[in-house]
């Protein structure tokens, strides 16, 4: 009895560490997008073009970098569904490219939005502490004029 006892808290152990391992890496993905975000706002002040294809895929690979991380964060399903809508609003972020060539200043402050509640998020979790309140603001966000 007292081995199994053991077994289950080394088990327990184990996965709470993978699941702060993961949800850090997730974290330092999006820490890097918004980074990256932030380089980028003098490129698009007004309506100039942001056409850079390097730029767009570093952004992409730090997305999917971290939804990838997301998904190994065993045994919180508010944080799996928070973290759900954020990776929805950029897979909206990244089909709006698709329908336009450029994307503006508001579909660069949208992607900054959505990166923002994702550390939010991810960030609770990695204190302890309750996921906050999902906010409207991704629909609400306009990708394309």
């Amino acid at each position: 009895m007292q081995q199994r006892l053991q077994a289950n808290a080394a088990r327990r152990e184990r996965r709470e560490g993978y699941g702060r391992e993961a949800g850090q890496a997730a974290l330092n993905e999006l820490l890097q997008l918004r980074h990256h975000i932030a380089e980028s706002r003098e490129a698009v002040q007004g309506d100039r073009e942001l056409a850079d294809e390097e730029w767009f895929a570093t952004a992409l690979r730090c997305i999917r970098t971290a939804e990838v991380f997301t998904v190994m964060i065993p045994g919180d399903p508010e944080l799996q569904r928070s973290m759900q809508e954020v990776f929805q609003a950029t897979n909206e972020y990244r089909w709006s490219r698709g329908r336009r060539a450029r994307v503006a200043k508001r579909g660069l402050q949208g992607l900054e939005s959505i990166t923002e509640r994702g550390i939010e998020v991810l960030a609770a979790y990695m204190r302890g502490e309750p996921i906050p309140d999902a906010r409207s603001q991704f629909q609400a966000i306009q990708w394309w004029p």
